[in-house]
């Protein structure tokens, strides 16, 4: 009976979402469409034509907002199992170690929510961010994941990449937007950003190696994308902190890779309003957002 009231209750989530939700949301934003500043402008380009664009935080925002997420940031890094986690996985031991192949940490998993003031939701939802996001989907954008992540070295350029370190798509959407900001130094060394330009869908390397629902663990290896897809196609993201990187991840992409150095960084997936999707994160209150900004959590 639980699990027949479950089904029902996402269903009936569904309708009011699909049927009200979403067509209120959209003709709102095709009414008052915004306008883009040049920088907002040339990333938006960048997207469309490579799918993915690269800028410095403070070209955005205000420097004192991304002073504010690393001090966030911090004290999710200093929290005592967060720092349990990855000296068990630095100490290299596998045998009766269950954190060794936590490589990647993740703060929704050790916080209890989000609050509107909270630094990272300022970013999340600020309008120069759902703006870009948004005229790209030519929908309304809405935010659902928001995470810190800390991705933890081997210290071994032998270990074997997994899960996401592999290239691969994202399955959420054929059109979706992640942003990933570096919050430390990031280079090929500690898990730099990797993406192939050109893979989105509908553009020269769309339908390469397509997403495949049956077995979505099968992994394309590099080898074979190297066969049919040109090296200039393949992008290292290496950035100082304050790094933007804004990607359409349908296409092919891949990080977290770190040999010789951790990653610190933030994370965030908008979808277009018409996709049926929860939150993957949980926000206690929204006391301090505006109407718009509200529009962006559906």
């Amino acid at each position: 009976m639980k699990k027949l009231l479950y089904k029902l209750n996402k269903y009936r989530r569904r309708w009011m979402h699909e049927m009200i939700v979403a067509p209120k949301l959209n003709k709102t934003f095709q009414q008052s469409k915004p306008s883009l500043d040049n920088v907002q402008q040339r990333v938006l380009s960048d997207l469309k034509e490579k799918g993915i664009a690269f800028v410095s935080f403070d070209e955005l925002m205000p420097a004192e907002l991304l002073s504010n997420m690393e001090k966030q940031y911090a004290q999710f890094e200093n929290q005592t199992d967060v720092s349990q986690i990855i000296n068990q996985y630095k100490s290299g031991t596998e045998e009766n170690n269950p954190n060794y192949k936590q490589y990647n940490i993740r703060h929704t998993q050790h916080s209890k929510g989000y609050s509107s003031s909270d630094a990272i939701m300022q970013v999340a939802l600020h309008q120069k961010l759902t703006d870009i996001v948004s005229i790209y989907f030519n929908e309304q954008a809405l935010l659902r994941y928001v995470d810190f992540w800390y991705s933890i070295a081997s210290g071994n350029k032998n270990h074997k990449r997994e899960y996401s370190q592999n290239w691969h798509r994202d399955p959420e959407d054929l059109r979706m937007l992640k942003v990933f900001i570096y919050l430390n130094d990031v280079d090929e060394r500690n898990g730099a950003f990797e993406y192939i330009t050109c893979s989105t869908r509908n553009n020269k390397f769309g339908n390469v190696f397509p997403y495949d629902n049956e077995h979505p663990d099968n992994y394309p290896e590099e080898t074979e994308m190297r066969k049919v897809i040109p090296p200039e196609h393949f992008v290292k993201g290496s950035g100082k902190k304050g790094t933007v990187i804004l990607c359409d991840t349908h296409g092919f992409h891949r990080g977290g890779y770190c040999i010789d150095g951790d990653r610190k960084l933030m994370t965030l997936m908008y979808l277009r309003a018409s996709l049926f999707m929860s939150n993957q994160y949980k926000l206690n209150d929204s006391n301090q957002l505006s109407a718009k900004q509200k529009r962006a959590l559906a």
